[in-house]
């Protein structure tokens, strides 16, 4: 009998007792559940995972995450799912199982572990074929011999149970070669390199490690799988179609379905590193872009009506912070639950959050400027780390609010109808903008002087901002001798 581990009590824990309602408890496992599942790159499908649904049970090939979650939201998971090893926790490569061998004491007697690339080829088998038929008990003496198709598709399967070389436990032919060239995509290596890493390969592994010699018979192994390779030659750049210098892109194409807030021009630059947000940075992005999505301001007015109905003499201040602290878990709610017929998937994953794990970026370039995180442009001659959100109250300069680019986080979202679904916030560490005491305004020309530091004390939501709204500007330190104006950097 399996035990169950602690912190998956909330796995069996789905609905609120005498209720129809999803716990949040739930919800939020299902999220951790989903990311794990997709950091696994051995168990992923072109960012589809096997759904472990009460229903179909790992069984019934890949779905996108935004189905998993549905399907685990209607059905639950299925019964003593506690261990996670169809999405690659504790996973341990296999070859195919040999009749006989297994005895009551080993781990896993009753169950075999699943092997990714096995599966992908027999995906690509089809439905149809049968692994327990009879053709892996014919007689190899038999005369007639497997017609072409059927020799590949064996080949192709072998290539994916058998071990790399003798006693490899932990890639076969296919895995290796895959992650072979998944990396020579991603470095954009040449073929030429890409054969000599092999040559090098063969001298250090053992001599009956069993990878292709060269990049062409690379692709004769996948192509067996039915994927091809195509060379697509990059425009030659002349001064005559140059881009300028601090190009974002241009406008993005809008696709039909795809909300407002991933199509905002601008683009990356420099070496790019990963890492996870926070609890308290999740919160913070998950809120503010939903607070800055253009499709869901229409659901505000609703939120805001409910705390008036509980609360009649609310403060517009409360109201604010409510909306802050509340308004995103309200609205998972509210769409999630049937009752309110919100039938369009878009607002359900923007609801359920980016994943934790994003991309970081050194420079970004949009609305025409490069910017640089202050740590890349510490020791450059030019400043591009100083950021300003122009307001639009009060006055020209009384709700500005100017600050240091700290990141460029790129979060990325559940993508079940293959829309671009990534999108750019700049995390910046921001100066008071009280007038009189974080800074003050020349009068005569116009200039603005920040006292560094006087910092902004925020709410946790402010830790965002959307690079799109986002002014470059360029901090001076000030020039009088005056001790007052020390501290102070002009704009």
């Amino acid at each position: 009998m399996s035990s169950i581990r602690v912190d998956r009590m909330w796995m069996y824990k789905r609905l609120v007792p005498s209720r129809t309602t999803v716990t949040s408890e739930f919800i939020e496992g299902v999220h951790q559940f989903i990311e794990f599942a997709l950091m696994q790159p051995d168990f992923v499908s072109n960012g589809s995972i096997r759904c472990p649904c009460s229903k179909c049970k790992n069984s019934s090939g890949f779905l996108e995450p935004h189905d998993i979650r549905s399907h685990l939201y209607k059905h639950g998971f299925m019964p003593n799912y506690h261990q996670w090893e169809s999405h690659g926790e504790s996973f341990v490569p296999i070859s195919r199982p040999q009749l006989g061998t297994n005895t009551g004491d080993e781990i896993g007697a009753n169950r075999t572990p699943i092997n990714p690339y096995r599966t992908m080829v027999l995906d690509e088998a089809g439905p149809s074929f049968n692994l327990d038929s009879d053709v892996f008990d014919m007689d190899i003496d038999e005369e007639e011999p497997p017609n072409q198709n059927a020799q590949e598709f064996f080949e192709i399967l072998k290539a994916a149970e058998e071990p790399l070389f003798d006693g490899c436990r932990t890639h076969s032919p296919l895995s290796a070669v895959c992650r072979l060239l998944n990396i020579k995509s991603e470095s954009n290596m040449s073929d030429n390199c890409y054969n000599q890493i092999l040559l090098f390969l063969k001298e250090l592994l053992p001599e009956d490690a069993k990878l292709p010699v060269d990049y062409y018979r690379t692709k004769q192994m996948v192509a067996k799988l039915g994927l091809r390779y195509e060379k697509i030659e990059p425009n030659v750049q002349t001064r005559l179609n140059k881009v300028t210098r601090n190009d974002d892109g241009g406008e993005v194409d809008a696709p039909d379905g795809c909300l407002s807030i991933f199509l905002h021009p601008g683009h990356p630059s420099g070496e790019m590193n990963g890492r996870y947000l926070s609890d308290k940075e999740w919160d913070a992005a998950r809120i503010y872009v939903l607070l800055n999505c253009e499709e869901i301001q229409q659901f505000i007015p609703i939120f805001e009506a409910e705390l008036k109905r509980n609360s009649e003499n609310i403060s517009l201040e409360e109201i604010d912070k409510e909306t802050n602290s509340r308004f995103a878990n309200w609205f998972e709610a509210y769409v999630l639950n049937l009752a309110n017929n919100i039938s369009d998937e878009r607002l359900r994953d923007l609801a359920s959050g980016p994943y934790k794990w994003v991309q970081t970026w050194p420079q970004y370039f949009t609305n025409g400027y490069r910017f640089h995180t202050l740590s890349h442009g510490s020791n450059k001659s030019t400043m591009n780390s100083g950021v300003c959100i122009k307001g639009t109250t009060w006055n020209d300069y009384e709700s500005d609010y100017y600050g240091l680019l700290g990141e460029v986080i790129q979060l990325e979202y559940s993508n079940p109808t293959k829309k671009r679904t990534t999108l750019v916030l700049f995390k910046c560490d921001w100066f008071d903008p009280t007038m009189g005491r974080g800074c003050k305004v020349h009068n005569q020309y116009g200039l603005i002087d920040i006292n560094h530091k006087k910092r902004f004390s925020s709410y946790a939501y402010e830790l965002f901002v959307l690079a799109k709204q986002v002014q470059q500007v360029y901090f001076a330190e000030y020039p009088s001798k005056r001790k007052d104006s020390i501290d102070c950097l002009r704009q």
